[in-house]
C-alpha cells in the first residue's frame, strides 16, 4: 500500500528541512530513483480519479498528505524559486526521463487531485509552470518547449 512514507522521500530529500517525515520506506529501483516523483504522480492520478466518484476518507487523507508534503518542500533545490515542486533538483531535469516522464505523470496526478477537490494541487501546478515557462529562471528548457507547455497549461486555466 502506498503511503506518504513511500511517496514523499524524493521530494523531501532534495533539501527540504521543513518536512517532519523522518522514516522512509525503501524506494523502488528505477521508478523512485531515476524517475523521481512518478510514483507519487501515479498514486495521485488513481486516488484523485477515484475520489471524484466516491468518497473514501482514508484515501482523501492520503492524497492530502502527499500534496501537503510536496507543498512543504516547494522551491527547494531550485535556487529559491518558490514554484518549483518537482522531486528532483533542476540540475536533474535531463537525467533519464525525469524532466519528461516524471514531470508529466506528476502533473497529471496533481490535476486529478485538484479535480477531486484538493485546491492546493492547482496552485502548486500554477507555480511549477510559472517556473517552467520563465525564460530566465529555467535554464534547462528551450523556448519552443516552453511555448508549447504554456499553451497547454494556459488553455486549462491553471
Amino acid at each position: 500500500m502506498h503511503s506518504r512514507k513511500h511517496l514523499c522521500p524524493s521530494f523531501i530529500t532534495k533539501s527540504c528541512a521543513t518536512c517532519a517525515l523522518h522514516q522512509f520506506i525503501a524506494q523502488v529501483g528505477f521508478w523512485d530513483t531515476d524517475l523521481r516523483g512518478s510514483n507519487a504522480g501515479r498514486f495521485l492520478m488513481g486516488a484523485g480519479n477515484t475520489l471524484r466518484w466516491t468518497e473514501e476518507p482514508a484515501l482523501r487523507a492520503m492524497v492530502s498528505a502527499v500534496v501537503d508534503g510536496v507543498e512543504a518542500c516547494r522551491g527547494n533545490g531550485s535556487g529559491g524559486s518558490g514554484g518549483y515542486i518537482l522531486a528532483f533538483p533542476p540540475a536533474g531535469f535531463m537525467h533519464s526521463e525525469q524532466g519528461d516522464y516524471g514531470r508529466s505523470w506528476f502533473t497529471q496526478g496533481l490535476i486529478e487531485a485538484g479535480k477531486a477537490g484538493n485546491t492546493k494541487a492547482f496552485s502548486l501546478l500554477r507555480g511549477l509552470y510559472d517556473w517552467f515557462n520563465n525564460r530566465t529562471g529555467n535554464p534547462v528548457c528551450v523556448a519552443s518547449v516552453r511555448t508549447c507547455v504554456w499553451v497547454c497549461v494556459g488553455r486549462h486555466g491553471f
